[in-house]
């Protein structure tokens, strides 16, 4: 097949299969809603092409270059895809599925409500570009470089991402459910409103993070570190923060019903009306740390270090408190009048 043959095909709407193609120049022509099936585009140049809407299966197309091309609602379907350079291309609702993606360059791309589902991204580089509504499912991402994205929406589902590079990424209300986010460094970053719902994150650092509103619900958080962090209004129910470092965080209003903080470090925490119910905080410390309107009722303080905490109406209704070391009880509510006269009468006979 000929380059104008191609180009005839592709102007008709007519599928090209099984043809050959390497090294292929064909910057910035118009090849959109191209029906491509088993081509051999490697090496190819498609520097600047428009490729909005086609569907490309079964290509390879290993070290082709779509630079700064339009590949808007594009389909690659188990497509080989290593060391393609896509910077600063646009790829909006583009969709990679099953794909060999591995040491690409995405790097400035608009990737605006793309999917990536079942690929292989490893050490792919997502530097620098834009990601809003976006999906990345079941797929590979080991040393995948996030440097200086910016995520918006963006759904992270069963991933392992403990070797990804985040470093100056900005997140927006991003989901990682479900992944593995083991030791990963967040230190710095501006995280808000985002969702680590079920994730394993033990041994992650957050230090000096922004987390707003963010939700660790159910989170594995075993020796995280959170000291300086900015998480006013963040949930952390069910998550595990056993010997996590909590250390000077602003933490206000945050929820940790049912939390498991067995020597959670809270010195000099800032935690006013936060909700502790039922949370295993026996161990755990919080030396100087400033609990006005927090609510522990039910939670299990023993051996707990509240020395020099600052309680004003502290509710410690039913809480554990054998061994817990606190200097001065003031402000302390131990029971809520009302409930404790409901239960009390709830549990006579």
């Amino acid at each position: 097949m000929t380059r104008d043959e191609l180009l005839d095909h592709v102007r008709h709407g007519v599928q090209v299969r099984s043809v050959e193609c390497r090294g292929w120049d064909l910057r910035g022509l118009d090849l959109s809603g191209a029906l491509w099936d088993n081509v051999d585009f490697t090496g190819a140049n498609f520097q600047g092409a428009h490729l909005a809407g086609s569907v490309i299966s079964h290509c390879r197309m290993g070290e082709c270059d779509f630079s700064g091309g339009i590949a808007g609602k594009a389909q690659f379907y188990r497509c080989r895809l290593e060391r393609a350079d896509f910077s600063q291309a646009t790829l909006e609702e583009a969709s990679f599925v099953e794909s060999h993606v591995q040491q690409a360059d995405l790097s400035g791309a608009n990737l605006d409500r793309a999917t990536f589902f079942r690929s292989d991204l490893t050490q792919t580089r997502l530097a620098m570009l834009r990601m809003d509504r976006a999906t990345v499912a079941e797929s590979k991402l080991a040393q995948t470089d996030f440097t200086g994205a910016v995520l918006s929406f963006v759904t992270m589902y069963k991933l392992d991402l403990s070797t990804a590079i985040f470093a100056g990424m900005q997140a927006d209300s991003v989901i990682f459910l479900e992944c593995d986010l083991t030791r990963q460094v967040f230190a710095g970053l501006t995280l808000q409103r985002c969702q680590f719902t079920d994730s394993r994150m033990d041994g992650a650092d957050f230090r000096n993070a922004t987390l707003t509103q963010s939700n660790f619900k159910g989170a594995s958080l075993l020796n995280a570190d959170f000291s300086g962090a900015a998480a006013a209004q963040t949930i952390f129910a069910e998550a595990d923060l056993g010997e996590a470092n909590c250390r000077g965080g602003r933490f206000e209003q945050s929820i940790w019903v049912d939390a498991k903080l067995q020597g959670t470090a809270f010195d000099d925490a800032f935690l006013p009306l936060s909700v502790f119910h039922r949370a295993r905080a026996n161990g755990a410390v919080f030396r100087r740390a400033e609990l006005q309107d927090a609510d522990f009722s039910y939670a299990d303080l023993s051996g707990a270090d509240m020395s020099g905490a600052h309680f004003f109406r502290t509710r410690f209704h039913r809480a554990i408190q054998q061994g817990a070391r606190i200097s001065a009880r003031g402000g302390i509510i131990e029971n809520d009048p009302e409930l404790h006269k409901a239960q009390a009468w709830f549990d006579s006979p």
